[in-house]
């Protein structure tokens, strides 16, 4: 089968179909309104699941609600038109434009959904939804345009660290994490000798 994910845009709300490529019958997956922005992925997300999966972020809320967002992950195994959601999880607090990334970030076996905000991390396990992580660092910067990715820095490490390019540091940074309650700042390096997120240089 075939399936087309289309969205539609009209006056801030912004809906996400999943389009039956052979019937036509399209599946009314999420909505979002006021959205400031996210990341969308689609493809052989998780490799036990058959066919492909979409992940995706989207942060922005109509007041007076409370700033925030959104977390998902949906399979299709049972056709396109029974979407799997494995997490949807709608998130409060300083949550802007959110990077992702799927990995075993605890070291159990399985992969977690991670989500990253402004030096917030949370991970969500990717095929029951509920939430494994939360952990928050200091100082608090954007990450919205940062490239991430969990590497194991010593092979006998428990869990990997997040390795990050952030324009807005602007330079490298690693963070240790547990999988559980705790990240925090192992090194940085900072390009250009100053620490200014809003630097034009």
């Amino acid at each position: 089968s075939r399936g087309i994910l289309a969205t539609t845009t009209r006056a801030g709300r912004i809906n996400t179909y999943m389009i039956n490529g052979r019937t036509g019958r399209k599946t009314h997956l999420w909505l979002d309104e006021n959205n400031f922005g996210g990341h969308t992925r689609i493809g052989r997300l998780l490799p036990d699941v058959p066919g492909i999966q979409v992940a995706a972020t989207a942060s922005g809320q109509t007041p007076p609600a409370p700033q925030g967002g959104d977390v998902r992950l949906v399979s299709f195994e049972e056709g396109l038109d029974q979407p799997h959601f494995r997490v949807r999880q709608h998130l409060t607090g300083v949550f802007y434009s959110p990077l992702f990334l799927i990995t075993d970030l605890d070291g159990n076996g399985r992969e977690e959904l991670v989500v990253l905000s402004h030096e917030q991390i949370w991970a969500f396990d990717a095929h029951e939804g509920h939430q494994t992580l939360y952990a928050a660092y200091a100082p608090t910067i954007r990450t919205y345009m940062a490239t991430i990715a969990a590497v194991k820095l010593q092979p006998d490490d428990a869990c990997p660290a997040l390795v990050m390019i952030n324009p807005s540091l602007p330079g490298l940074r690693a963070v240790s994490q547990d999988g559980r309650t705790v990240a925090r700042e192992l090194w940085k390096v900072v390009i250009g000798g100053q620490e200014d997120q809003y630097q034009k240089r």
